[in-house]
């Protein structure tokens, strides 16, 4: 036997499908805005592209001109708010680049919706020569070998001091 609904009732199942529907919405909301590292990002004068498979660094941004690219072989989660990327490099139109065949490490940090701080691994340092000169040394361009590369690239061992910011494009 059915009863018939008071018109309280009626209004309060009504207020609680109401609610219950904003909420669904604002949980689903929530779960799309959540940061990703892949997608383009853009900076004043340079820019990267992450994909499933590739990393792409622009310069100049202006002409979307590629400066190296190559192929992903190992990253930390893409939702991460800071992590690093290996790829193995495919191509170097660009100058101060690393070299085609060598692995390249990039670090990010501070992933948010719309911006990110990243930098490829390049470090300046001085050596001194046997005859007591100082040489200037500029580390950019990769290593041969995988886990020589993922070992040395580090913040940790002085890379990554300037990191660009981006916007996510």
């Amino acid at each position: 036997m059915l009863k018939r609904m008071t018109n309280g009732a009626a209004a309060a199942l009504f207020a609680l499908i109401v609610a219950l529907s904003v909420l669904a919405v604002s949980c689903e909301t929530s779960v799309d805005a959540d940061p990703s590292l892949a997608g383009t990002w853009v900076a004043s004068s340079d820019g990267f592209t992450v994909t499933a498979t590739t990393f792409t660094y622009y310069y100049p941004i202006s002409s979307m001109t590629e400066s190296y690219s190559g192929t992903i072989v190992s990253h930390s989660d893409y939702t991460d708010s800071s992590g690093y990327i290996t790829i193995k490099v495919t191509s170097t139109p660009g100058s101060y680049t690393p070299t085609v065949d060598n692995y390249y490490v990039l670090y990010w940090s501070g992933l948010s919706d719309s911006g990110v701080a990243e930098g490829g691994a390049a470090k300046s340092y001085k050596i001194t020569n046997p005859d007591g000169t100082k040489t200037i040394v500029n580390d950019y361009y990769g290593n041969s070998d995988q886990a020589t590369a993922e070992s040395t690239y580090t913040v940790e061992n002085g890379y990554f001091s300037y990191l660009g910011q981006y916007t996510r494009q």
